[in-house]
């Protein structure tokens, strides 16, 4: 042990007695690259040497792989800890806003009851009803340790799958216009709705 610790480069070979090939197997353990015992020590000495440095040099390789990669692993993990601090701070900073958003948008649809058009009306929902959303996804933000640990919540409900592609499209039809896409749908009529049991809010997403 003392011969590791002090020249790690020096290949460890014992030389023991016949009736001591527990003690070699105890200096294997510790570190020793190979045993030769006394008596046998002809033919084989020149191999036994040359696979104790082989070994030798095998494990400094291994060893130096090993502290590379807990080096990377400790850098991987203070980089997995800046991430998150920068997604906790981004989300807080946009929660802020859009809850001012959602906010005077709700006061506004209120105060504005009856002195507005079905159009500005509808505008005035989309708006409540997107920033709404939004702070659900920043909340998710917020909350990494459920979703780092795999516990991503689902909130499922029977739902019109026909009204909610429907009402999804009006606003993705309006930002693929800008981009003069057009985007259409084709829904089979049925006599009944058509029912599943999803989470609408992921759905969207």
């Amino acid at each position: 042990r003392t011969i590791r610790e002090t020249a790690p480069e020096v290949a460890i070979v014992i030389l023991t007695g016949t009736d001591d090939r527990e003690y070699a197997m105890e200096a294997l353990k510790e570190g020793a690259q190979d045993y030769l015992i006394k008596g046998e020590t002809g033919a084989l000495l020149a191999r036994t040497l040359a696979f104790a440095h082989q070994r030798n040099i095998s494990r400094r390789t291994i060893e130096t792989m090993s502290d590379q990669l807990r080096k990377a692993n400790e850098e991987l993990k203070k980089a997995n800890e800046l991430k998150d601090q920068f997604v906790g701070m981004v989300a807080h900073d946009l929660r802020s806003p859009l809850g001012v958003i959602n906010g005077m948008s709700r006061l506004l649809r209120w105060q504005a009851e009856g002195k507005l058009d079905a159009k500005q009306v509808w505008l005035l929902d989309r708006i409540c009803r997107t920033s709404a959303r939004m702070l659900g996804l920043v909340d998710d933000l917020l909350d990494l340790s459920s979703i780092e640990a795999g516990e991503l919540r689902l909130s499922p409900c029977r739902t019109n799958v026909s009204e909610l592609v429907e009402e999804h499209l009006v606003m993705s039809r309006q930002l693929a216009g800008q981009k003069e896409i057009e985007i259409e749908i084709e829904i089979v009529d049925a006599p009944e709705p058509v029912i599943a049991t999803l989470d609408p809010r992921r759905y969207e997403q």
